[in-house]
């Protein structure tokens, strides 16, 4: 959720901030019937948790396909079980149903007024987020303008791809991400 949350305020609080890094982040679903489904199976989803269990839960969850090289990871269980510790499961589940992917607006028409330079960030082995990262940097420099008061080009929206590393980038490869957050940092200030 933090990527959509900097992805917001790139495109709508420019004004405030000079840039934003989104990982494994995404502008959302572009049609309806997608949101609808969406939000179907994030409700599905909640309801299972209230259901079966944190512990059920997470081992369901972290069973799919977008958690492969995660699940590889050594510090995997650690972390599986720190979050299984998690005591408001009702809360748990009023949030994933509450802020599904299908609930939150599309942000794909918005990219064209981006005005902040953007760095986007996907794993490696993460081919579904790798794609969208490709997808939303085409949108963005299709409609990139060059004005005196912001960036040009190329460095308006930069996609970096981390080897090694899935959908968790930060828990399965950190230091390039570290080293590329700080680099980005350096060129806004």
């Amino acid at each position: 959720m933090g990527a959509r949350i900097a992805l917001h305020m790139a495109l709508n609080q420019d004004h405030r901030i000079r840039g934003a890094v989104t990982i494994s982040g995404s502008p959302g679903l572009r049609d309806e019937a997608s949101r609808r489904r969406r939000i179907a199976i994030d409700k599905s989803r909640a309801q299972f948790l209230m259901c079966c269990g944190l512990e059920c839960f997470l081992q369901t969850w972290y069973s799919g396909k977008l958690w492969t090289s995660l699940r590889e990871h050594p510090e995997f269980n650690s972390l599986v079980r720190t979050r299984s510790k998690h005591k408001n499961i009702k809360a748990l589940a009023k949030v994933l149903a509450d802020s599904s992917v299908g609930r939150q607006k599309s942000l794909w028409e918005d990219l064209k007024h981006l005005k902040r330079p953007l760095l986007v960030v996907a794993g490696e082995k993460d081919a579904k987020f790798k794609d969208i990262s490709q997808k939303m940097r085409t949108e963005i420099m299709s409609h990139a303008e060059c004005g005196s008061d912001g960036p040009k080009g190329k460095e308006l929206c930069e996609v970096l791809i981390i080897p090694d590393s899935g959908h968790a980038v930060h828990v399965e490869n950190p230091l390039p991400l570290v080293r590329a957050v700080r680099k980005f940092l350096l060129k806004l200030y």
